[in-house]
């Protein structure tokens, strides 16, 4: 699991919500997740990646969790992921 997050510098940007989404709670904010199939070396992977966008003070504050896991390993690897998006506290305002 891949974890960033940025503090937005071009302020002018609208929300960069990716197509083919749908949106998923990170706790206390909302953000979207797109799940996607790739084939890495003849085996079969699943990607998810869960991207989020917030406003702090006069600041924008956006970032991703992905995750990468065999698809054979998915459920479980997705219940994992979905935990650990449910712990996370953005101090918001």
């Amino acid at each position: 699991i891949d974890f960033e997050i940025h503090l937005l510098v071009d302020k002018d940007e609208k929300d960069k919500r990716p197509y083919s989404t749908h949106e998923v709670r990170l706790g206390n904010i909302l953000g979207w997740q797109l799940i996607h199939k790739e084939k890495i070396m003849e085996i079969d992977v699943k990607i998810v990646r869960t991207s989020f966008s917030y406003k702090k003070g006069n600041d924008i504050i956006d970032g991703a969790i992905t995750m990468s896991v065999l698809e054979k390993d998915y459920v479980k690897g997705k219940a994992i992921y979905d935990n650990l998006l449910n712990s996370f506290r953005f101090n918001v305002d």
